[in-house]
């Protein structure tokens, strides 16, 4: 599989040469971000202790290429850890964590592979991920229509999973659990969702945009219907202030959003909204998660995060941020908090290095982690 998305990613690359205008990116960030020091429960033995781990050092990579007519992009990680059982070093060979290509023979329509294309107001910028619902691509194949040019995307797309299906269907690769067909979608009643896609819409302009999703039509529990809102500059009215906001139904408890010491958001009715407001060397955000259904299973329904930066001195910015987790339905789980503080100094346009300190609690669990990282920019 790795070969095949290499193969496609090196293919889209060459033919994109052949175009005028060729830009390329490059981004590598060498870090260590997991916890050195954890307060974590021993189920063997039944208590609580407090154990120290190697970090680990990561080493990812992302490169993109764009020309007139073709897109494509790959991520990759490399990883030096440490096995918590053995107390043995070892590397990671290494892993795609993600990979898209585009392309365009006509102006009005794009065709995508692996292709997530979000709308703005699914985002959360603290997170740094976006509400699952908000995705009008896949991790599949998309077409998407663009009748108006850019400021009108119409797509629709066939996910992973369905071509998967058929793949293994096709070359007798069907894996069978317990009698039932997985791979083909087989639900308790014994209705198959073998088949599904999803449809969606974004209208951009200048200072408003506007996103639907609609995904895994028609598998039950999987569907997800959302529509979100981006307002960049507030209208004009303020033009450092951005704010965006979205509602997604799920058919089925799903998602993960916010996540807060291993711990996050589960929906079904989410309401999500974010703000940011950047001047100068100062810079404030806020984000929150609110999950409007009855909380029968036990989950977090509510996520608040906000980050606060500013200037230091000439190229050193700091940053602090705390981000929350609340059980507003019920009494039944631990209120879940994190806090991180962090410098930025950039070397020079391409360089920057930094260091955090961050400190995640949930109950009687809480852990701690120094993240340091150098990150490397290039684009021609």
């Amino acid at each position: 599989m790795k070969k095949i998305i290499a193969s496609v990613v090196a293919l889209a690359a060459v033919a994109g040469l052949a175009f005028a205008d060729v830009k390329v990116n490059f981004y590598n960030k060498l870090y260590s971000e997991d916890p050195f020091l954890v307060h974590e429960h021993n189920d063997n033995e039944d208590k609580w202790e407090t154990n120290a781990y190697f970090p680990g050092i990561k080493e990812r990579m992302y490169a993109d290429i764009k020309t007139d007519k073709v897109d494509a992009g790959v991520k990759g990680t490399f990883k030096f850890f440490q096995n918590n059982e053995t107390d043995h070093f070892g590397f990671s060979g290494a892993e795609i964590n993600d990979w898209w290509v585009e392309f365009r023979p006509f102006d009005i329509i794009t065709f995508g592979l692996h292709d997530d294309i979000w709308a703005e107001g699914s985002y959360f910028p603290i997170w740094d991920d976006n509400v699952s619902g908000g995705n009008i691509g896949s991790s599949g194949f998309t077409a998407v229509l663009r009748p108006l040019g850019d400021s009108l995307r119409i797509g629709a797309t066939i996910p992973g999973s369905t071509i998967s299906y058929f793949y293994n269907t096709v070359t007798d690769e069907v894996d069978e659990v317990e009698g039932e067909n997985y791979l083909n979608g087989k639900t308790e009643d014994g209705e198959h969702d073998s088949f599904h896609f999803g449809l969606g819409a974004i209208y951009g302009i200048e200072q408003l945009e506007i996103g639907v999703a609609f995904q895994n039509i028609p598998c039950g529990d999987d569907r997800q219907l959302g529509g979100y809102v981006n307002l960049p500059g507030l209208f004009g009215a303020v033009e450092e202030l951005t704010v965006g906001a979205g509602f997604t139904h799920a058919w089925g408890l799903t998602g993960l959003v916010g996540d807060v010491a291993g711990q996050g958001v589960a929906y079904e009715n989410l309401l999500n909204a974010y703000a940011t407001y950047e001047a100068d060397s100062f810079g404030i955000t806020a984000e929150v998660a609110f999950n409007l259904a009855d909380d029968s299973v036990g989950t977090y329904d509510f996520y608040t995060a906000a980050a606060v930066s500013f200037g230091l001195a000439d190229k050193l910015t700091a940053t602090a941020t705390g981000k929350f987790l609340f059980d507003l339905s019920s009494d039944s789980e631990d209120m879940a908090l994190g806090a991180k503080f962090g410098v930025d100094y950039e070397v020079n346009e391409k360089n920057t290095i930094g260091a955090e300190f961050e400190f995640n609690k949930c109950g009687d669990y809480w852990a701690i982690a120094v993240p340091v990282y150098w990150k490397y920019t290039l684009e021609y």
